[in-house]
């Protein structure tokens, strides 16, 4: 018997060198053996439609069992098929199936309708389906497929192109087909190769008989029965509707015998599989990358290429949503050959020479060279002529119109052929036709070419052109000069301020600070010693204790004296330099300053030469130096300054009104106004408008409690009822025109009739606006902005007349704990014109704050503390409103629990602390330990920043402070020197809590602290 036609061959495959291992023949096909032969793809290569399978011998169990094992041994196998299948068909190509006829445990479907290629498989006894997308095999054409399976991962093949690759659940070699080796099987091949158009596909349904328990292989084109009917039967009923909805299942019909005439041959009834779609088992899985293919070859054979490698997403595939794999699936990298050999070429030709000619025909060459680029690597030379000619100017020459210069000097002049001209435009600074030019008027045409000043154009013009003149006296800038519009339009001058300070012109010592004044200061700046140094700022010597006074005499300007000579107290701060005996000792340092033989701890005058030390009033105040005698007045107080003390004085403020009638006893008022009519005059009643007899003030804020609202829109301590600008903060309450609106709100300060911002003396009533120098700074102003007769070199705050130095002889006593009984308030001594204070004694926590009102400010004083005794805190305020509502810089020597944890525990840290007083209950026992803890206390104070080293102050040693404070923008600094070096520095902090307010000095439980040297100035400019 001949072999012949159609087969499936089965192949095993192994890695090493692409070997098939073995071939196994699942379907031998013999003539006569239920198979008929069909018109086939292939003329030379016939194909087979199968009728009836049961003539198809078995395959040997042996066979099957070595085609089984080499599947386990290679972990795969090819399957090579060529068959044909109608559009959006589907049906079986390979089945094994169990001999019970209850299912299938592998088979391999196509199906048309989802277009693909499925492997069904069954693992402990659940059966998992992989599809390979995209197949394209239900066509109708035939299609020679290959289908590689190794271990879990399926590859499809049509014809040599790879169609698509799909990934299994578990390695075919292991728990699928060992599933497979059960006698209980038998392999069912389904060829689906040419069959009439009413078949869809090929459905294997027969039963196969048993032999021997061998798997029985066979296969058959068309395995159903033909719908026509046949001899004593009836034609077929239509198949019943199948049993699943997804995956396998069966379908049914049947027909009826009409036994009286016939005997009918065959079944009754017929059963085939149905396949709908199939069941979706996949699980949700997260993509993972393949290994990297290796590069590719370089994509040139010479100079610079890249080589390639790509990997695939499909280690596993992700699926149901699971996540595509992170990265690039595709690499690159350079890579380099041998240089590629490069031709020459020509580069650019270069411009015509000259025409020797310029009429009546000449010649002009030019030439080129071979660059662009020059041949490397072996190329070729350039091919053609590095040289090239042509004839020029063939035209015969002219008659030259222009001869006679018909046009303007500097104007183009055309000549034509025939004799005529034509000139072109004017010269860059003139305008005309060519022929007449007149000048441009630059500083008119752009007036703003030049720097105005004082409402004058300082522009030339010349013939042609314009020039600048140089920028005014206390202004820097450039000169320009050229000719046109354009240019004038483009080179504008600008003429800026000098400032010494900032362009290096300045004279100042290297051991000193150059301050800018102003560019209508005279001189523009100051010189400054820096701390630990002292002088005039042009020379500068070193300062131990930080007083501004040298340790040894400075040779200054002739009969210079400020700041020159040397500190006669070099180790103790005393700025005002007192020495009431002119020994050269000064009286902080000294122990017999009036040098009467008692000790200055024991003399009751220790100013006034009194050995005997009478004291007739028994005040500690000995009668020489007594300003009341015969009055107790251990404090001496003389508010009229006229040498009689307070307490015998008949008219306390000298006003010519006595005491008893003196409706204000401590203030100067001849009017005797009174308002309210609560007894208390106006210049000293704090309501004056509202009857308070008492005058109580709750919260020193200097506005009794009776009219006291605290309501305070822009926070500059000022309440708006009070305020004369009560929606623009400004603390300071200027108001030079006294017209009750505040200059921070008015335009017309000085009220002349002149805007602000156009006034030469914004402060001074000018409205003839005379400037004689022409500076910009009217004369009424001139060297004295603010007319409070202080010149503004010397003149803390130049711009207002109400503060013209540091002076903290006036101040305001303010206990922070009044109902303590621990302590004594504080004790203030008043020394240097109110530039330094003493505090003497060991003190409940008080303010003395003065009265000068600040917006942005610049403080600075020597910190000392004169005594081994006690290690608490002292500081200074910035922005105080009230005694609830101020800034606060206070500083402790040691880390310590304060005394009593009532109302709350305190818990004080030695270093520096910038804290904000925002209190509630105002003072008290709960602000006084709010103020000792460093930290935030609720409803009391909040710490902005406390020293990180926590380093304390020491004993007799000086340290010098630098506070600035910005309100608008909330900007503090706080820097602390000892000596000339940094010893803390808070850097910038933005707090905008209160927006300005007064300075003053803090103590809390420390004696013997020195504030000397004491200096403040506005910033308000």
């Amino acid at each position: 018997m001949k072999l012949t036609g159609i087969f499936l061959l089965l192949m095993l495959w192994t890695c090493d060198g692409a070997r098939v291992a073995g071939e196994f023949w699942l379907i031998y096909i013999f003539k006569n053996h239920g198979v008929t032969l069909v018109k086939g793809d292939d003329p030379y290569s016939p194909a087979y439609k199968i009728l009836n399978p049961d003539l198809i011998p078995p395959v040997p169990e042996s066979a099957f069992r070595d085609l089984i094992d080499s599947i386990h041994a290679e972990r795969g196998f090819l399957l090579l098929l060529n068959f044909k299948q109608f559009k959006r068909t589907r049906g079986s190509l390979l089945t094994v199936e169990k001999k019970d006829g209850s299912g299938p445990v592998f088979e391999i479907v196509s199906n048309g309708k989802a277009n693909t290629l499925d492997i069904v498989f069954s693992t402990e006894n659940k059966q998992q389906v992989v599809s390979i997308e995209d197949a394209d095999l239900a066509t109708g054409h035939w299609k020679n497929i290959t289908l590689f399976v190794q271990e879990d991962r399926a590859l499809l093949y049509t014809g040599c192109e790879e169609v698509n690759t799909a990934e299994l659940d578990a390695p075919i070699h292991r728990k699928t087909l060992a599933s497979m080796a059960s006698p209980a099987l038998h392999l069912t091949v389904c060829l689906n190769s040419s069959f009439p158009s009413s078949f869809s596909l090929c459905v294997c349904e027969q039963e196969l008989p048993h032999r021997n328990n061998s798997f029985i292989v066979s296969a058959f084109a068309s395995c159903t029965a033909s719908d026509y009917a046949e001899d004593g039967w009836s034609p077929w009923s239509e198949w019943t509707h199948c049993s699943v909805s997804c995956g396998r299942g069966i379908q049914q019909r049947g027909r009826s015998c009409d036994r009286i005439n016939n005997n009918c041959e065959g079944t009754s009834v017929q059963t085939r599989d149905c396949y709908l779609q199939e069941c979706d088992k996949r699980f949700k899985q997260d993509g993972s990358w393949s290994h990297w293919s290796p590069w590719s070859s370089c994509s040139v054979t010479c100079g610079a290429g890249v080589i390639t490698r790509i990997r695939l997403c499909n280690s596993p595939t992700p699926q149901l949503g699971g996540k595509e794999c992170e990265g690039e699936g595709r690499q690159t990298d350079k890579c380099q050959m041998s240089p590629c050999p490069i031709n020459g070429d020509w580069g650019p030709w270069s411009p015509w020479d000259t025409c020797s000619v310029t009429c009546g025909g000449g010649a002009q060459t030019r030439k080129r060279l071979c660059n662009n680029p020059g041949p490397k690597f072996g190329g070729k030379e350039c091919v053609g002529n590095a040289k090239d000619s042509q004839m020029c100017n063939k035209k015969a020459c002219p008659i030259d119109g222009c001869l006679s210069n018909p046009c303007f000097a500097g104007a183009t002049c055309t000549s034509f052929p025939d004799g005529s001209w034509k000139c072109g435009k004017c010269p860059t600074g003139y305008s005309g036709n060519g022929i007449k030019c007149k000048d441009v008027d630059e500083c008119k045409e752009v007036p703003d070419a030049c720097f105005q000043f004082n409402g004058v154009h300082r522009c030339e013009n010349t013939d042609p052109g314009y020039n600048c003149l140089p920028c005014p006296t206390r202004y820097s800038g450039p000169q320009p000069f050229g000719r046109g519009v354009e240019q004038a339009a483009a080179n504008k001058q600008v003429c800026t301020p000098r400032n010494p300070c900032f362009d290096g012109s300045h004279d100042c010592n290297k051991n000193a600070r150059c301050n800018y004044l102003g560019q209508f200061a005279d001189p523009m700046y100051r010189c400054e010693c820096k701390p630990g140094y002292a002088g005039n700022g042009h020379i500068c010597g070193e300062d131990t204790d930080l007083d501004g006074w040298p340790n040894a005499d400075l040779v200054c300007v002739a009969n210079a004296t400020y700041h020159c000579k040397k500190d006669n107290c070099p180790n103790l701060p005393n700025s005002g330099q007192e020495d009431y005996d002119k020994d050269g000792i000064g009286d902080a340092c000294d122990n017999d300053d009036d040098n009467d033989g008692i000790p200055d701890d024991r003399d009751n005058c220790p100013f006034v030469f009194n050995p005997r030390q009478y004291d007739y009033d028994r005040d500690d105040v000995g009668d020489r130096c007594d300003n009341c005698p015969y009055n107790s007045n251990p404090d001496q107080i003389d508010t009229d300054s006229n040498g009689e003390g307070d307490a015998c004085s008949v008219d306390i403020d000298g006003d010519g009104i006595l005491n008893e009638k003196d409706n204000c006893p401590y203030v100067y008022n001849v009017d005797q106004r009174d308002t309210d009519l609560d007894g208390v005059g106006d210049m000293c009643d704090n309501c004056p408008l509202e009857h308070n007899p008492d005058q109580l003030d709750s919260d020193d804020d200097r506005v009794g409690d009776k009219c006291d609202s605290n309501q305070d829109i822009d926070e500059d301590g000022h309440q708006n009822n009070l305020d004369n600008c009560p929606y623009i903060p400004n603390a300071n309450q200027a108001d030079h025109d006294k017209d009750s609106k505040g200059d921070a709100c008015d335009h017309d300060d000085d009220n002349d009739g002149i805007p602000d911002d156009k006034d030469n003396c914004r402060l001074a009533f000018n409205p003839d606006q005379l400037d004689s120098d022409g500076d910009g700074r009217g004369d009424a102003c001139k060297d004295d902005f603010d007319q409070d007769q202080v010149p503004d070199i010397y003149d803390v705050c130049p711009e207002n007349y109400d503060i013209s130095e540091t002076d903290f002889r006036k101040f305001q006593m303010v206990p922070l704990d009044p109902k303590g009984t621990s302590q004594i308030d504080p004790n203030w001594v008043v020394r240097h014109q109110g530039k330094e204070l003493v505090q003497t004694v060991n003190c409940d926590p008080g303010i003395a704050v003065g009265y000068h009102e600040f917006n942005s400010v610049d403080f600075s004083g020597t910190f000392f503390i004169n005594t081994e005794r006690d290690d608490d805190y002292a500081g200074f305020v910035f922005g105080y409103q009230s005694s609830s509502r101020f800034y606060v810089v206070m500083w402790k020597q040691i880390t310590q629990t304060y005394w009593s944890n009532k109302p709350t525990k305190a818990q004080g840290y030695s270093g520096l602390s910038i804290k904000v007083v925002n209190s509630t209950t105002g003072p008290g026992e709960h602000l006084r330990n709010a103020l000792w803890h460093t930290g935030n206390t609720a409803g009391q104070v909040r710490t902005l920043w406390h020293d990180p080293k926590n380093v304390g102050w020491k004993d007799f040693t000086a340290y010098r402070w630098h506070l600035i404070h910005r309100p608008r923008t909330g900007l503090i600094r706080v820097v602390m020197y000892e000596g000339k070096k940094i010893m803390a520095d808070s850097g910038t902090i933005y707090d905008k809590t209160y927006a300005g307010g007064r300075l003053g000095l803090f103590v809390f439980s420390q004696e013997m602290v020195y504030f000397s040297d004491l200096k403040y100035e506005c910033r308000d400019a």
